[in-house]
């Protein structure tokens, strides 16, 4: 017997992050698979319905969330010109438990970087440090790129032999390797701009 019917209004609770606290209503559901179609067309996003199973899901009190993030901002009490209606239209939403919105979409992520990948960070702030105490902050800006495409080439080389660490450093071939990469890839935008 399934613990919810069509017309539920539901949670999404943690198994597709990016749906994870949108509240959508029960359209349908599918025996075979086993899976609740959750109506979430208010959010604007890429379908209309999403298929999820009913660990995924929690039924909602009818006060206990708003139902679109039209809602959302209406409860914010901000002024929505006709303009901003058709952003939020076109951009993700992300809705927490709480009911507070963020449009992220098109903003870059740095935590992908600089949160997920602390350690990696780290030993190349090292490496620049080194390189900036050495040879100066920007003296990378005023050396031929063919001199750092033959370094990154030589570090990769020494990882690839089974030489992790750069005696002079202590650091990771790989991580002098990747500031070799960024100062190409800074030339090369720059260039560009």
């Amino acid at each position: 017997m399934s613990k919810f019917k069509v017309g539920d209004k539901v949670k999404i609770l943690g198994s597709k992050g990016f749906l994870r606290n949108c509240v959508g209503f029960i359209k349908d559901f599918d025996t075979f698979y086993g899976e609740y179609c959750i109506d979430l067309s208010s959010y604007s996003l890429a379908f209309d319905c999403y298929f999820f199973k009913e660990d995924d899901l929690e039924l909602v009190k009818e006060d206990a969330l708003p139902q679109t993030v039209r809602e959302v901002i209406k409860q914010t009490e901000e002024n929505i010109t006709k303009s901003d209606e058709v952003f939020v239209k076109d951009t993700e939403v992300i809705v927490n438990s709480a009911g507070g919105i963020k449009f992220d979409q098109g903003k870059l992520d740095y935590t992908l970087l600089l949160k997920d990948l602390p350690n990696s960070v780290e030993s190349v702030v090292k490496v620049l440090e080194l390189g900036s105490k050495r040879y100066g902050r920007t003296n990378y800006s005023k050396v031929e790129t063919e001199r750092y495409e033959a370094s990154v080439l030589r570090h990769i080389m020494s990882h690839l032999s089974g030489d992790l660490i750069d005696n002079d450093s202590g650091e990771p071939h790989l991580s002098h390797a990747i500031c070799g990469l960024l100062f190409l890839v800074e030339r090369q935008r720059a260039k560009d701009n």
